[in-house]
């Protein structure tokens, strides 16, 4: 078997880029991996601007390649992929031109890919320009990731780390902007995902940093970036459908799940799927997207899978299902959003459901998105050197029944352990807990560490958790600070969000 070249081979799609490019290609120059062990290939989408100042740069990167396009393609999509066919690297990495990478970036993603992760995705910094998420970052560095948990479909962004067989194999390339002139790096990212064999988060510090131009005109930033015409739309969603229903690594359960994220994801994006059919230039082009959307979602999702897509999104998926008008859906939503319906709702599978007749059909509307029930610290304050109160009021729109339980439930922030009390009283409609310091430390659970203070509230079968402190009435009151049977006991707030945590010694 014939062995790769270089380790890396890191592919930059570029056009009249100037100075701006010099942060990007200044990031490779410092990388911590031997220079021997990577290329910098560099296409050119026919710029009208000379390449003097990526010319500059062979004499600093050992393996630098320019390639330039016949023709201007206006898009990333293909100059990507003819530097991707042109790679002589055991992995692919993609960064765009206005962006840089942390000086060890090289070395800890192939190292942490080794043999096996076919995909590698660290964790972007947040700042100026960045309009991601952290989501998938948070719980840290992931080996094998869980499709349907760990919010890889959250990060569909080409910044990420391929390794270029497996890019080959299954013949993953960017659609041409004809079919394909928005959202390309989403269709690329769910065809990767649905072949590879593992994909990895890399998430103990920033690896990629995405910079905005002073004149905002960064690579993929062109005004023909927007849904306004239904084909755009819907051929997204159908090549992403597409991969996912024919994944040789997913179950069919997975399948089903992947499938309501992924239109959770879309149908919540550009201000919702409704303002996306809004900006349609005729009523007849509105509806030949309503009648795509409707296609796609009777032919490839059942019941199960509309019930699981995200919350705010499914009054959408079965209105478009069952027949609705674009002018339908509006009058929809003015009636979800603005009717007095508190006492027309109910707790079903663990959501708070209204029942509402669409075009004749009786569905299930979940409405938790539109309920701000939250918890206020109201006081806490020392019983004596063994115990503290904690009072907490809690405020629900909906104002539906009574919880059925309502407990404070201190987690702890390394092991996810729970240590959990029931109230002891209501006062002057507020919640009285009692925290015995002595059974929390004799509890099963109890270890030193830090432990973040939760509510948990309730009702039926289901039960939501709030962080208990940022939204409070009160600073901690003296002391705070306890010795119980030789432990050191601190409720402190956190730096940043204000929330009651305790530190155990």
């Amino acid at each position: 078997m014939q062995k790769d070249k270089f380790k890396i081979s890191v592919v930059i799609p570029h056009y009249n880029a100037g100075n701006y490019i010099r942060k990007a290609l200044d990031s490779l120059v410092n990388q911590t991996m031997n220079q021997e062990d990577f290329e910098v290939i560099i296409v050119d989408d026919k710029s009208t601007q000379p390449l003097d100042i990526i010319r500059h740069y062979e004499a600093k990167i050992k393996n630098l390649k320019i390639l330039v396009e016949d023709k201007n393609h206006g898009y990333p999509s293909i100059p990507r992929n003819h530097g991707i066919d042109v790679a002589e690297g055991t992995f692919v990495l993609m960064i765009d031109q206005d962006d840089n990478l942390a000086i060890d970036t090289l070395q800890k993603f192939f190292s942490f890919a080794g043999e096996d992760s076919d995909i590698v995705i660290g964790k972007y910094a947040e700042g100026n320009g960045y309009n991601g998420t952290q989501v998938p970052f948070e719980k840290g560095n992931i080996k094998n990731v869980n499709v349907t948990k760990d919010h890889i479909v959250s990060t569909l962004a080409p910044h990420k780390m391929y390794r270029k067989s497996m890019l080959n194999k299954y013949k993953i390339r960017f659609f041409d902007s004809k079919y394909i002139p928005v959202a390309e790096d989403q269709v690329f990212n769910m065809k990767a995902y649905s072949v590879t064999r593992k994909i990895s988060i890399l998430a103990d510090k920033d690896y990629y940093y995405w910079n905005q131009r002073d004149d905002f005109g960064n690579l993929g930033k062109s005004k023909a970036y927007v849904y306004d015409e239904p084909w755009k739309y819907l051929n997204v969603i159908s090549e992403i459908f597409k991969s996912i229903e024919t994944s040789p690594v997913w179950n069919k359960q997975e399948k089903m799940r992947l499938k309501a994220i992924y239109i959770g994801r879309i149908f919540n994006s550009q201000g919702t799927v409704i303002k996306t059919i809004g900006i349609q230039n005729s009523d007849l082009l509105k509806e030949t997207l309503v009648n795509g959307l409707r296609n796609i979602i009777n032919e490839s999702m059942d019941d199960k899978s509309i019930w699981d897509v995200r919350q705010p999104c499914q009054w959408m998926v079965l209105g478009i299902k069952y027949g609705m008008s674009y002018s339908e859906l509006l009058d929809f939503k003015g009636e979800l959003y603005s009717t007095n319906f508190l006492n027309d709702i109910e707790i079903y599978g663990g959501k708070t459901i209204r029942n509402m007749i669409i075009k004749g059909n009786l569905c299930a509307i979940p409405v938790d998105f539109l309920n701000h029930e939250s918890t206020r610290l109201i006081n806490l304050d020392s019983l004596n050197k063994e115990e503290v109160t904690i009072i907490v009021s809690l405020q629900n729109d909906l104002n539906i029944s009574l919880p059925t339980n309502i407990r404070l439930v201190m987690e702890n922030r390394t092991t996810k352990e729970q240590f959990a009390i029931n109230y002891s009283k209501v006062l002057n409609n507020c919640i009285v807990f009692s925290l015995k310091f002595r059974s929390f430390i004799n509890s099963k659970v109890f270890q030193n560490g830090v432990f973040d203070v939760f509510v948990q509230v309730q009702r039926d079968s289901k039960i939501s958790k709030y962080r208990l402190g940022n939204n409070k009435s009160i600073l901690l009151s003296e002391p705070h600070l306890w010795l119980v049977d030789g432990h050191n006991i601190e409720l402190y707030y956190t730096k940043g969000y204000g929330n009651l945590s305790m530190v155990i010694s």
